[in-house]
């Protein structure tokens, strides 16, 4: 008898604990970061964005339970200890607003090239999705999302993979310099590999016609550009 009574009780509050498991979840709305191949990181150099005061840069956020009605806000914090950009330095969204009906939204940070240390050294500047009335801060770490940014002629994060083996070959700040003249690009970042081989194209033309040397001022360029 006694076993059949413990039994119950177990029964009963497995029941429970799963329901209210399972209320608390729909009854909640999670925001968190997308972290895929480091799109939870941004590093930005001004050198690659001549005459540029400032530079968007995106973060897809997404949402994790119910679907909002309306359009709801949501809260970010500066991450003190990580963060070494002032707050002149950066500027958010009056209101930071997630969609109605949306499972994917974007959060557009703005940094400026106002501050004269970003032609010494970078800046960064980390965010945190924290609690409000709205939202709840979403899966560990996904939670956060960095930018560093600068002046100085640095290799822009992009220049790496397939676009350095068979497109541009080996990075250097006036190979960058020239490329951006030459084609009024200065990111490939997200384009197709043929595309980015028509710009290359387009940018060897221009070394050979300009008799563009590298660095050491002997080596054509267009020698090191491996597309063909």
């Amino acid at each position: 008898m006694r076993n059949y009574i413990l039994f119950g009780v177990l029964f009963f509050l497995f029941g429970a604990c799963s329901t209210h498991t399972t209320e608390f979840y729909e009854g909640n709305r999670y925001l968190y970061f997308d972290n895929e191949k480091g799109a939870d990181t941004a590093f930005v150099s001004f050198s690659n964005y001549p005459g540029a005061l400032s530079h968007e840069v995106a973060f897809r956020v997404f949402l994790t339970g119910e679907l909002t009605e309306t359009d709801l806000e949501y809260r970010l914090e500066t991450v003190d200890s990580l963060t070494t950009a002032a707050v002149s330095d950066y500027k958010l969204p009056e209101r930071l607003i997630f969609r109605k009906g949306m499972t994917v939204d974007t959060l557009v940070v703005t940094v400026k090239n106002e501050n004269p240390v970003l032609a010494e050294r970078s800046l960064s500047l980390v965010f945190r999705v924290v609690a409000n009335e709205n939202f709840m801060p979403g899966l560990a770490g996904r939670q956060e999302v960095k930018i560093t940014f600068n002046n100085t002629k640095s290799k822009p994060e992009w220049w790496k993979g397939d676009l350095q083996t068979l497109i541009l070959g080996t990075y250097s700040p006036k190979k960058m310099e020239h490329f951006i003249i030459a084609t009024g690009v200065n990111s490939l970042e997200g384009v197709e590999l043929s595309v980015a081989r028509a710009y290359a194209l387009q940018f060897k033309r221009y070394c050979v016609s300009n008799g563009l040397t590298e660095e050491d001022g002997v080596t054509p360029m267009v020698d090191g550009i491996p597309c063909y």
